[in-house]
């Protein structure tokens, strides 16, 4: 089971997380990516010059789930702070795509960084 807990210090709406909510996910977290991101500038004579690079350690949670948990899931990113298993996440991106066949259940993947370096050059 994958433990997922998350607080926000200020109400969202008329959502109110005075204590930490969890919820658990009967899944398998999947194993890592590694996406490298880099912005580059091209200067007046034309060469390409990189201004940063970014690392990630990104790793994927796939389920199904009923309505509820879906709506806890799609707040996710406006959290303060996401815990998996005990462990600090960041850049969390829920993606739900409602089945045609199970008008009750949608298709979850939660993406996720658990570390990230930043290099500028």
């Amino acid at each position: 089971m994958i433990h997922i807990k998350y607080t926000n210090s200020q109400p969202l709406g008329d959502m109110r997380f005075p204590v930490p909510a969890e919820m658990y996910i009967n899944s398998i977290i999947e194993r890592p990516r590694y996406p490298v991101q880099a912005e580059d500038k091209e200067d007046e004579e034309g060469d390409i010059h990189n201004l940063w690079q970014r690392w990630d350690k990104q790793h994927t949670i796939r389920f199904l789930a009923i309505e509820s948990m879906a709506d806890a899931i799609s707040i996710l990113p406006l959290m303060d702070e996401v815990y998996v298993n005990g462990e600090r996440v960041f850049d969390v991106v829920p993606t739900i795509t409602w089945e045609e066949e199970y008008h009750c259940l949608a298709r979850c993947e939660l993406r996720f960084s658990k570390k990230k370096v930043i290099k500028i050059l």
